[in-house]
């Protein structure tokens, strides 16, 4: 079950992820105050309530969207193991 990313905007900023046609996570660029040196930062939340595998990780942050994608690649492993879904 591959994981698609669909941009919900235009500028590529706000993401949402599915797999096949389930919306299953939110990945966000959010920039942190100026006096914060301007960092950026890309969240990610998952929408799937609270039926998780103990050690997932519903919500976070990391420093690149790469980053964001692979967590939520390597969480949404996780929950799938947890449920018993095979690809």
């Amino acid at each position: 079950m591959p994981l698609t990313y669909r941009d919900i905007g235009s500028s590529g900023t706000q993401i949402a992820v599915y797999c096949h046609e389930l919306r299953i996570a939110r990945i966000g660029k959010r920039v942190l105050s100026p006096l914060a040196g301007a960092t950026i930062q890309w969240q990610w939340a998952f929408s799937l309530g609270n039926a998780v595998p103990e050690g997932f990780q519903h919500s976070g942050h990391v420093e690149t969207l790469e980053d964001a994608k692979a967590v939520v690649e390597r969480n949404w492993q996780l929950w799938r193991a947890a449920a018993g879904l095979k690809e």
